[in-house]
């Protein structure tokens, strides 16, 4: 079950693992990332950061299937880099639970 989709740039980072993971007592987190997935040596770095106990699925977003996440029961949370991810997500109908903007970085067209 996703319980939270999270926008934040940072996608892994303390405040997931310190206090959004216990607070919502997720079983597993999706990082729901092109460039997380094609890159070994920053899904090795999650994959060291997360709890053993905690399921790590990294995916690319283009191709992130959240069917299993949505219904086998395990309390999910899924990150994405920005609100175009959670916007491909909505798109796919993979977007499920609640949604919460985080850390989102200044560019181009976005004001504070």
């Amino acid at each position: 079950m996703i319980v939270l989709t999270r926008v934040d740039s940072r996608l892994l980072h303390g405040q997931v693992l310190e206090g959004w993971v216990p607070h919502l007592a997720v079983g597993r987190l999706v990082v729901a990332d092109d460039q997380v997935a094609a890159d070994p040596t920053a899904s090795a770095a999650m994959a060291i950061a997360a709890p053993p106990e905690l399921e790590l699925d990294i995916t690319p977003l283009s191709s992130a299937d959240l069917t299993r996440a949505a219904t086998d029961g395990v309390r999910t949370l899924v990150l994405v880099r920005d609100v175009r991810g959670a916007q491909a997500l909505h798109q796919k109908g993979d977007l499920r639970g609640r949604l919460q903007l985080g850390n989102v970085h200044a560019g181009p067209r976005r004001s504070p």
